[in-house]
């Protein structure tokens, strides 16, 4: 008779520690879901702002920056310009 209230209290004590890692369990869900990031972007900005960088490669980001938007510019410019001359063309 003993081994079995000792088999007894073994299985309770399976079962609370069991409980316990669900509830740990479910708790890590929950603050990974309220840590999580809004959306897209904003999961991948905060990447960027963790990525190290070094200097150098800061200063070539900041002279390429200007370079590559005003080449964006001038492909809008230039969509835009072709667009017209279609529209033009049209109507002739």
């Amino acid at each position: 008779m003993g081994g079995s209230v000792a088999e007894h209290e073994d299985r309770e004590r399976e079962n609370e520690q069991r409980a316990d890692r669900e509830q740990q369990d479910e708790q890590r869900v929950q603050r990974a879901v309220e840590d999580a990031p809004a959306s897209v972007a904003v999961a991948t900005a905060r990447e960027e702002d963790a990525t190290p960088s070094t200097p150098r490669q800061r200063r070539i980001v900041a002279w390429l920056e200007p370079i590559f938007d005003n080449v964006s510019l001038g492909l809008y410019v230039l969509v835009a310009i072709l667009l017209l001359l279609l529209t033009i063309a049209a109507l002739i």
